[in-house]
């Protein structure tokens, strides 16, 4: 996860490119997270720590998560259309939702990644695994 970038397309000026787990990369907590617990738990003392900054990083470190399984598929209930543009004003792919931008990790082992095939899974009855946490 903590090869991850997220571009918030339409922002003006510095943190454009957020990396809401490059902290791990250190072995350090992730601030964004560490905020929420703090304004969680005790309010009245750590209120500021709810910013918008910690915000932003904790929508981008969302959008990584769940593009990290699904990659760009959202699963929407409508109905697929075709749309075919070769222009793109910002050059990105964009993730679930299209509304940030996902540079998706290339160094990671196939081991490392899903095996997620929707257009297979799909037609399966039984296409999510239960997963016992009290086992784990």
């Amino acid at each position: 996860m903590d090869d991850y970038s997220i571009e918030l397309p339409f922002w003006k000026g510095s943190k454009k490119i957020r990396k809401p787990f490059f902290e791990w990369k250190q072995g350090k907590p992730l601030p964004w997270y560490q905020a929420y617990n703090k304004s969680k738990h005790d309010r009245v003392h750590n209120f500021e720590t709810a910013n918008f900054s910690n915000l932003i990083d904790a929508y981008a470190g969302l959008c990584a998560l769940l593009s990290s399984q699904f990659r760009t598929e959202d699963f929407n209930p409508g109905s697929k259309s075709l749309g075919v543009n070769t222009d793109c004003y910002f050059g990105g792919g964009f993730g679930i939702g299209n509304f940030l931008i996902v540079d998706f990790p290339d160094d990671w082992r196939d081991d490392e990644l899903y095996d997620f095939d929707w257009s297979n899974l799909k037609n399966d009855n039984i296409r999510f695994n239960k997963i016992n946490y009290d086992t784990i």
